[in-house]
């Protein structure tokens, strides 16, 4: 899955080829589970969260001291490139021509048609006149070979940066606060559960990640800024066919030499250390986490299931109830490859919400929800991915959190089924209508005294539109701005604290400072 580079901050995919077959062959293994079995084996056979145990951080230190070596070469050649002169003649206006020479005059003596006027002292003034332009052509085949050399390049760095990141934010999200009241009632207990598929003994292994991490990102953020030069540009279109071999340049001149042995050393190193395989066993597997881990999320979020229902995890159709509540969870398919997993919400009023893990291939196409948008109506379309972007919602093996962005939709799902608001959707215990007069935009306010969870609902006075938002009601958000040195010194690991920096108990988007964003014109609204 090779992707062009567009944001220094967003990183490659970090899943391995068989990560997800294996989810794939449990519920080839499992046909007739139920919830609390399937509880069980998150535990003992099946992690809903994992980070590979066989990092070679010696290897990824030895790859950043080569670039680092190479790098000032990479930077004059991209400074100063060798590239051909090309010199055309073209017949222009007067007033557009640079160049002449002898050529011009000789042309424009025995071609009458291109004169303006002779005077009467024999004088010719021209009207158009032969010029010479100077056209610079990066595109020789050295410069190719050193733009494919860079792709290689950054798909290695994105690739191992998102490893060392996901290892360092696992880390510090299993720093547990047990007396944090704004987090679920079962958030530590699922933490624990899912916590065993995590490396022991990380703390070996934390100096090391960070240290690995800063020399990956230095190299990345400097080879990412040069990415949009003319060489570049110009030798883009050619790095399909490029096959290696080794010319005069690269034997004598000392900078594209080392250019040279780059590519020696990218030719021969594996797949699976730049880009992650389309293995048809890990997209189906893939599919099949994301049911498991909406299950997981669901059982997790005080609803429970029928004993007595069977499911397979290749189409789970399970129902859980909570207080007033109903949740179904169903399998959408529209074709033998696209699979959605379908949340019908019920209480006062219907509300469905569409989960379609799109993976790898999948996410590229412009519209990976289309044939099941028409196979299965729905009040949301939910794209689950391993990377996020735009709309899409991040649901990965290697991501602790990514339980809790499932219950986030949940949530949702809950308060848009919701009229009456006597309940509260997140603990269960009874709200109570706010304080009148409301602020300003806030049309109804519901507060639950147990867990401060705090239910609006608002209209946005430029459209007049209302929308349901949720905050939390006193202390209990996380700033990201008063975290610790670690998180601030990483602009990635920022974003995901802001992203949790409401517990993710928000249903609607909200900025670092856990103010509302109107969904309909995209503003905030104080």
């Amino acid at each position: 899955m090779s992707r062009d580079v567009k944001d220094p901050d967003r990183a490659e995919s970090g899943f391995m080829p068989g990560e997800y077959a294996a989810f794939a062959e449990f519920a080839e293994k499992n046909p007739g589970l139920d919830y609390y079995r399937l509880d069980w084996c998150c535990v003992h056979e099946l992690n809903l969260f994992a980070l590979r145990e066989n990092v070679d951080f010696d290897a990824i230190g030895q790859m950043t001291d080569r670039l680092t070596e190479a790098l000032p070469a990479i930077r004059r050649i991209l400074a100063h490139p060798t590239m051909y002169l090309k010199v055309t003649e073209d017949i222009l206006p007067v007033e557009s021509v640079q160049v002449i020479n002898n050529r011009t005059v000789d042309h424009a003596a025995v071609h009458s048609e291109l004169w303006d006027n002779v005077t009467e002292d024999d004088r010719l003034i021209p009207r158009r006149l032969l010029t010479l332009r100077n056209q610079d052509d990066y595109a020789i085949y050295e410069n190719v070979a050193l733009t494919w050399l860079l792709t290689r390049i950054i798909s290695y760095l994105r690739r191992h940066i998102t490893l060392c990141r996901d290892l360092l934010y696992a880390d510090r999200v299993l720093d547990m606060n047990v007396l944090e009241r704004s987090n679920h009632l079962y958030h530590y207990l699922a933490l624990g559960k899912i916590h065993t598929g995590y490396i022991r003994g990380f703390e070996r292994y934390r100096d090391v990640t960070e240290r690995c991490l800063g020399r990956l990102m230095y190299l990345y953020n400097t080879l990412v800024s040069r990415m949009g030069c003319p060489l570049v540009t110009a030798c883009r279109l050619y790095i399909g066919r490029f096959s290696l071999h080794r010319s005069n340049l690269f034997r004598m001149h000392r900078d594209y030499h080392a250019v040279y042995d780059l590519c020696r050393l990218f030719s021969d190193l594996p797949a699976d250390d730049l880009c992650p395989t389309d293995d048809p066993a890990d997209r189906e597997g893939y599919r099949v986490f994301c049911g498991a881990l909406t299950l997981f999320a669901a059982g997790h979020f005080n609803f429970t299931a029928d004993r007595e229902t069977r499911f397979s995890l290749n189409a789970p159709d399970v129902r859980f109830t909570f207080g007033k509540w109903s949740l179904a969870v169903s399998t959408v398919r529209a074709g033998d490859a696209d699979t959605g997993l379908l949340l019908s919400f019920d209480k006062d009023v219907g509300y469905r919400i569409l989960l379609i893990p799109a993976f790898a291939a999948d996410a590229e196409t412009d519209d990976p929800a289309a044939a099941l948008r028409r196979a299965c109506p729905a009040d949301e379309y939910v794209i689950l991915t391993e990377e996020p972007g735009g709309d899409a919602c991040r649901v990965s093996l290697s991501d602790i959190e990514s339980f809790r962005r499932l219950q986030q939709h949940i949530l949702r799902g809950m308060i848009k089924a919701d009229r009456t608001y006597d309940t509260c959707p997140f603990c269960g215990h009874p709200m109570s209508a706010g304080t009148e007069p409301y602020p300003a935009g806030i049309v109804m306010s519901w507060v639950c005294p147990s867990c401060r969870t705090v239910i609006t609902e608002r209209e946005c006075p430029e459209t007049g539109a209302r929308f349901m938002a949720t905050e939390i009601d006193g202390p209990g958000r996380k700033s990201p701005a008063q975290t610790e040195d670690t998180v601030r010194k990483s602009a990635w690991v920022y974003e995901r604290v802001a992203e949790g920096s409401m517990h993710y108990r928000n249903v609607t988007p909200v900025t670092a400072a856990c103010d509302v964003i109107c969904p309909h014109c995209g503003k905030v609204h104080v």
